[in-house]
């Protein structure tokens, strides 16, 4: 059953204070594993967007904390609040001066740098990307958390295959850095991201079950029956032959190798651009229930009206620079448009 909320206040802020009374009461004890966003959202009727707000807000103040590939816990040095008498020996315990100001009425929590780097999956810090004399990327700051579904948008030639790169370890950066899970991108990082590039890759004479098998022998966390199902619902014969099939299709195969993943990190550039209309919705589809509710999905596409419907937030590039990074209610709630008609006043000719 749906939680009640007060209409006057943030609905974020609400949140907070009850999931800060539930970690008090033990409801969810100290070191205790915390739903996905999407099933705490789901639980409590809101926007995933808003839990996602509220437990970064519970990550900022030191009482949750994000582990790589594992999801959030309560932090178990966060304890109930003190009584007077000793709470000056509890800062000591804490290693905190007696005059730290106490951040939360009801936990007293040690902060550490970790918890907040963990908060998020992909962190940018003055990304640059030069093209011999043309700039791609200039300075580009961004920080995407754990458990969205975050749409990469901007015309061409705004920066969005060159970040996408950048995050997959294809290029590096001239200057700024950029992190996956708090790591440089490389071998480690490439364990937990499953990459969709923007034209085809794939070897054309295999047959597509020689490339099921290649992707379950190459990566741990394929699932063979998942791509096998996902196949099948598109009428797509392991028997094939990849570069016997059309260009719509083998982006089809393409996806769903990329889908079939249990990754933390999906980096899809433009993976509905060559498919045919009638197939967008289930692809689109695809790519929202075979993804871990703690993943995040992180899609290049121009083709902003169709994966609408499926966002959480919208970042817009232009001219290799972050224009705006919004969730989606946000931009329909102040803007009044949808993220199409603001994506077609922002970049209007």
């Amino acid at each position: 059953m749906s939680e009640q909320f007060d209409s006057s206040r943030p609905i974020y802020a609400q949140l907070v204070e009850r999931l800060k009374a539930k970690i008090l009461a033990g409801t969810y004890p100290p070191g205790g594993h915390l739903d996905s966003v999407r099933d705490m959202a789901a639980a409590a009727g809101v926007n995933p967007n808003t839990m996602q707000r509220a437990l970064a807000q519970l990550e900022t103040e030191g009482l949750v904390r994000t582990e790589r590939t594992a999801g959030r816990y309560v932090t178990e040095d966060c304890v109930p609040r003190p009584r007077k008498s000793s709470r000056k020996n509890f800062w000591k315990r804490c290693g905190a001066s007696g005059t730290a100001r106490r951040r939360s009425p009801n936990c007293w929590p040690v902060r550490r740098k970790e918890n907040r780097i963990m908060s998020e999956l992909l962190t940018c810090e003055g990304l640059t990307k030069h093209y011999g004399a043309k700039t791609a990327l200039d300075g580009v700051d961004l920080h995407i958390g754990f458990g969205k579904i975050v749409g990469l948008l901007g015309p061409n030639g705004s920066g969005k295959t060159t970040l996408i790169k950048l995050a997959n370890g294809l290029l590096q950066p001239d200057s700024g850095s950029i992190r996956i899970a708090g790591m440089k991108p490389g071998v480690e990082s490439k364990a937990i991201v499953s990459y969709l590039p923007d034209a085809d890759w794939l070897p054309g004479w295999m047959r597509v079950e020689q490339l099921v098998k290649m992707f379950g022998d190459f990566y741990k966390d394929f699932d063979p029956a998942r791509a096998n199902e996902m196949l099948a619902n598109l009428e797509l014969s392991p028997k094939d032959v990849l570069k016997t099939l059309s260009k719509g299709n083998r982006e089809k195969v393409q996806l769903i190798l990329a889908m079939s993943r249990n990754a933390r990190l999906y980096l899809l550039d433009e993976p509905i651009g060559g498919v045919d209309p009638a197939a967008r919705d289930y692809i689109l589809h695809t790519i929202l229930s075979n993804y871990s509710k703690d993943a995040t999905v992180l899609i290049s596409t121009h083709l902003i009206e169709d994966i609408e419907p499926v966002l959480d937030e919208a970042i817009f590039l232009k001219e290799g620079t972050i224009f705006a990074h919004r969730s989606v209610d946000e931009i329909r709630e102040n803007e009044g448009m949808s993220v199409d008609a603001y994506f077609r006043e922002v970049f209007k000719c």
